[in-house]
């Protein structure tokens, strides 16, 4: 499948500081829904409606994002599409729809870049991974190769990912891909997408629970999130507002997972 000149690009968007991170917490779209449910609770006129079924991802992911985003909200929806129709043979994950990558903190620290973050080993670790599902499907049809998602939580690591995968130009040029920070995948969708978290000490906060669904909802086959398993289950993690990612790594190490989890270790 040719990439689109839109996909391959990297996204304009920068990170989230605290002097704009409430401009990023309402999309348009949330901020008109929220009105509507506010004018619907004065005079009892219905004005909005929710979907109460997904059919883009697979139902173990579409049970873990209802339940993360929209059940706290009376907003939950089912996933009627069974796990037989998003089988897969990616190699080492074989037909698993949530997957943790432990790049575990050994293998190397996240690093500032002005008000942004990097974390290098991580970004080396998606790339590897996602050549090695590309090298994996090179003698399949156009049609039936995967489209790969790579959404990164800082626009310096989406720099950083972007530099590297350019020097396999040649390798990449009939695969669609996109990488990009979180708010350029808006209304996308792809048949894999990973999640690079960089962050393996600290504040989360930034990552506000509407950005966190928008990168978690993206796939079709499966969500792997590559970051500091360490960390994602320290109690500074958990405790923090945002309890997502946290959660999400339970799911990949077997809770509710429904056989569908996996947590793999990349070594440098």
């Amino acid at each position: 499948m040719q990439k689109s000149d839109s996909q391959n690009q990297s996204d304009d968007n920068g990170d989230i500081s605290d002097t704009y991170e409430s401009a990023y917490k309402l999309s348009l779209f949330e901020l008109l829904f929220k009105k509507l449910k506010t004018l619907e609770a004065k005079d009892g006129i219905k004005r909005t409606i929710t979907l109460d079924k997904q059919f883009r991802t697979h139902p173990v992911l579409g049970k873990f994002c209802s339940r993360l985003f929209y059940e706290p909200y009376g907003e939950g929806y089912d996933s009627p599409r069974p796990a037989s129709d998003f089988v897969h043979n990616l190699p080492g994950i074989e037909n698993k729809a949530a997957v943790w990558i432990d790049v575990p903190k050994e293998c190397g620290s996240e690093a500032k870049i002005g008000t942004s973050r990097i974390r290098e080993c991580e970004a080396d670790c998606i790339i590897e991974t996602f050549l090695s599902y590309i090298r994996s499907q090179k003698d399949l049809p156009a049609k039936e190769k995967f489209s790969f998602g790579i959404i990164a939580f800082y626009s310096a690591q989406r720099d950083l990912i972007m530099k590297k995968l350019s020097t396999h130009k040649s390798e990449l040029k009939d695969v669609s891909y996109k990488v990009g920070t979180v708010d350029a995948f808006q209304g996308m969708e792809f048949d894999v997408v990973f999640l690079s978290v960089v962050r393996s000490k600290g504040s989360i906060d930034f990552l506000t629970a509407n950005r966190l669904c928008v990168s978690m909802s993206r796939q079709k086959k499966v969500l792997l999130a590559a970051g500091c398993k360490d960390f994602f289950t320290s109690k500074e993690a958990r405790n923090q507002k945002i309890p997502a990612l946290s959660e999400f790594y339970d799911l990949c190490a077997g809770k509710n997972d429904e056989g569908y989890g996996a947590v793999v270790t990349w070594k440098k």
